[in-house]
């Protein structure tokens, strides 16, 4: 077999999801249901309507919000802003109680909100 390495002390993983033998039970609660508070990932593309208005208040940002040298910090507090009440709003309506769910769901609409800004913030970083 081909090794990444040259040393002759070289091994490969090889990672499965089902036992090689005897009977396995799948557990159901391992995988929720789209849409269900398990589920963060698929919360706010199933909520259309925070969906448009997280997206909404994004676009306007990045079309109104001026970034200033030495003032980093306000626009991060802003976009903090604009997640915590996506979040705040996705919590409500899907019944998340769950700290650490909460936390999970904060973290996924972040980098949501991230990503939409990348192109109007990373530039201005890179100038600094």
């Amino acid at each position: 077999t081909d090794s990444m390495y040259d040393l002759s002390n070289t091994f490969k993983v090889l990672v499965i999801d089902k036992p090689l033998i005897g009977r396995f039970k799948p557990l159901s609660a391992a995988v929720p249901e789209p849409g269900s508070p398990g589920n963060l990932d698929d919360l706010l593309l199933h909520s259309p309507s925070i969906q448009g208005e997280f997206f909404d208040e994004i676009d306007r940002f990045r079309k109104t919000f001026v970034q200033v040298p030495g003032c980093e910090n306000r626009t991060a507090e802003r976009i903090r802003e604009i997640v915590t009440e996506a979040v705040d709003k996705l919590s409500r309506q899907h019944k998340v109680t769950s700290a650490s769910q909460v936390a999970q769901l904060e973290f996924k609409v972040s980098r949501q909100a991230y990503t939409a800004l990348y192109s109007f913030i990373f530039p201005h970083l890179q100038s600094l």
